[in-house]
Parts: structure tokens; sequence; C-alpha cells
């Protein structure tokens, strides 16, 4: 370390310009960020943004080691609180948080002294996330606070199909005037959940549930290649060797049966040519018991390695039914869970279909099945999920989709 006052005095000096110079780069960077859509600005920008709060975050911690080399911190009127709220992130549903209502931090901070300040804060999770920023200005004896969500990665999660133990940065500084001065820095050792894992519930006390079950429509990716090329082959079994979707003429009856004979044509696709094993295993938003989040396949992977339970299979005719341009519906019993289709466009009016049925059965039984289930359990819609009493769940996937849950690939 530097021996004499001056000389620390003449580092600090040096180091807070650097600092200046770092925050006047990385406001220009972030600009240049801001002028693309996320998906369209290049890697190198971010890597550039990077590479930056890296050199902020050494320079700001040779700051302060020269001011208690000198006997203190300059700011010490300012007091933050750091609340680490989620343990876990879910890769494959974290397009569907945002930082008001699913906050990973929170951070509360008082100024105590009589000058005005600014707080920045920033946090980023190692390898999987972006850094997130804040500045916030406090006068004297104001109090604040602030919710941050960083970014994750696409391509950082592509293939995250197992538990990953991973570092989340935080990090605090205080500016006043033309100084800035670290306030802490903290890692935190957070789970990042398998791409595939969903959460259907977080218990937040006893008598209470919330319900996340309807992200679910995530997993209904009509695009993915493998549910695309299957549609084509399901073509060889519709009438007319095409799908025509929805008609506007005709007798309800008649409607409805153009449409149950393309979901006949995707059961008879699935029955003959992917054979998938069906696993009889129970989803386990059925038993608070088993706990509240779950592996399920997504579609591509149930074709890819044809095997399926009932979860996975109802995503994956849901998927196909989206991709012809039905309008699917997911539905939730305790322990179970079969897919259905509005019958005529329109009408709120379903037909449904058990999906664990397709390889053994006839597409009759597996309709049969479908509405009965539906037709025993339809006076328990309303009831809460893990309601001892109950529940069925419907989830109409275009009503989803028009709420912002898009499909995860």
């Amino acid at each position: 370390m530097f021996g004499t006052r001056e000389e620390i005095e003449s580092e600090l000096t040096h180091k807070h310009n650097l600092l200046r110079s770092f925050r006047k780069n990385l406001q220009i960077t972030e600009t240049q960020i801001s002028k693309f859509a996320p998906a369209e600005v290049r890697l190198g920008l971010y890597r550039q943004r990077d590479d930056i709060e890296s050199q902020i975050t050494e320079t700001l911690r040779g700051i302060e080691l020269l001011e208690k080399e000198l006997g203190g911190a300059t700011h010490k009127q300012v007091q933050i609180v750091v609340h680490h709220l989620l343990p876990s992130l879910p890769p494959g549903m974290i397009h569907l948080y945002n930082k008001e209502n699913d906050p990973l931090l929170k951070y509360d901070m008082s100024n105590y002294g009589d000058k005005s300040l600014s707080v920045i804060v920033s946090s980023q999770i190692e390898d999987f996330s972006f850094r997130c920023n804040d500045t916030i200005r406090l006068a004297p004896g104001e109090n604040a606070t602030v919710l941050q969500l960083p970014v994750i990665k696409p391509e950082a999660i592509k293939n995250l199909y197992e538990v990953r133990q991973v570092v989340l940065h935080t990090r605090a500084s205080c500016l006043c005037g033309d100084k800035e001065s670290l306030l802490f820095m903290q890692d935190y050792n957070i789970q990042m959940l398998a791409r595939d894992v969903i959460i259907w519930a977080i218990v937040l006390e006893p008598h209470f549930v919330r319900d996340l079950s309807y992200q679910i429509a995530a997993w209904v990716t009509p695009n993915a290649r493998p549910v695309v090329e299957l549609v084509g082959q399901a073509t060889e079994y519709a009438q007319s060797r095409s799908f025509v979707g929805y008609v506007n003429s005709g007798s309800y009856k008649h409607r409805a049966e153009i449409v149950r004979g393309q979901v006949k044509a995707i059961f008879h696709v699935l029955k003959e040519r992917t054979k998938i094993t069906y696993v009889d295993s129970r989803i386990s938003f059925g038993c608070r018991s088993q706990g509240v989040q779950q592996r399920v396949n997504l579609p591509g992977d149930s074709i890819t390695y044809h095997h399926a339970n009932c979860i996975d299979g109802t995503v994956l005719y849901a998927s196909l039914f989206e991709r012809i341009s039905l309008n699917p519906v997911i539905v939730l019993v305790p322990g179970h869970a079969f897919v259905g289709w509005e019958a005529v466009e329109g009408t709120r009016k379903y037909e449904f279909l058990e999906t664990t049925m397709t390889n053994n059965y006839t597409f009759e039984d597996a309709y049969n099945s479908g509405m009965d289930q539906f037709g025993k359990a339809q006076s328990l819609i309303g009831n809460s999920l893990f309601d001892p009493n109950g529940f069925i769940v419907l989830h109409n996937i275009r009503d989803l989709r028009g709420k912002g849950i898009i499909p995860m690939e």
C-alpha cells in the first residue's frame, strides 16, 4: 500500500477519476444496447458491458481499501439492507416473471445524513444473467426500496437439464458529489433449476397458495421443429390430407365433427409414428406433501425420446392442436392432467381427450374417457389448487397467450 497520507489521497483521486470514466463508458454502452430490441443486441455489447462492470467493481474495492487506510469510509450516512427473496429460479418460466411480482432481491435503503446522495445497486447471476443496475437518488432522511430480477441469458439456459448451484453477485455503492464509495459487496448461492421444471404453486402459508399452474402454457410449443414435422406427417391421417382448423359454416354438430376429425388425425400420428411409451406417474400438484414443482417434458423431447406421462402428453397434444390452429385447453385435476379443445370457435364449449390412452386404445376410447373425466369433475371448477375437496383447473391456451404466456421455444 501507499506510505503517506498524501500518496493515499492522490491514489484515491486517481481511482475516483477512473471510476467516473468507467461510469461514462458504461452509460455509452447501455445507450447503445437500448437502441436495439433484446433479441437484436450483439453479444459483444453485452460482453463489453460486463467487462466495464468488472472494472467498476475492482476500482470500488480499491477505493474501499484506501478509505479504510485513511481511517474509515467517507460515506457512513446511508444504510442498506438486502433481502434475498428467491432461493431458486426456474429457467423455463423466468421469462414470465417480473421484478414487481417476482423479485430475486429487495434493497431497503435509508439516508441518515444531511446531504443528498445516490445509491447504485447491481446484481448478476454468474454465467447465467446480464447485470441489473439501478440508481436511486435519496434526499436527507429519505427511504427507498429497489426490486431487482436480472435478465437471464437465453443461450445459457437452452440446454440446462440439471439443477445447478450458481453464484448471485450483489453490489451497492454510494455516490455523493463526485465521490463514489463501496457500501457492500455480497455473494449468495442460489439454485438454477432445470429448464423443464415447472413450479405449480408457491405455498405462502398453510391456507394461502399462489397458483402458478397457468404457466404450463409456456410448455405448449407449436413452433418446435419436432412438432412442426409431426404435423406434416399427420396430414396423411387427415381428411383431404390437410388441416383446415375451424370452419365458419354449417351446423354446430357438423363444425364440431370437422374439428374432431383433425384431433383424431393427431391422435393417430402419435399412435402410429411416435410410439410414445406412457408412464403412469401422478403429477405433484395433487398432494402438498409431494411438493409443488415438477419436471415436465417439452413436446420436442417427448417426441424425440418416445416417453411421456399425463402432463407431458397433454402439452404435446396442446402444441399439435395449436399448430393446426385449434384452441387447446389443459385440464388439471388432483394428480392428473388431460387435454381439450374448443369444439367450435368462439363458443367456449370444449371436448376432451385422455392422452395416456394413445398407445393401447382407440380414439373413441380416449375421447370418451376425457369427456367422462371432465363431466365428473366439472362441478369443482373454481376450487383453488390443493383444495381438500378436490379441484379442476381449465387453462385456455389462447387466453394465456393474450396475457403474455408465450412458448418456451
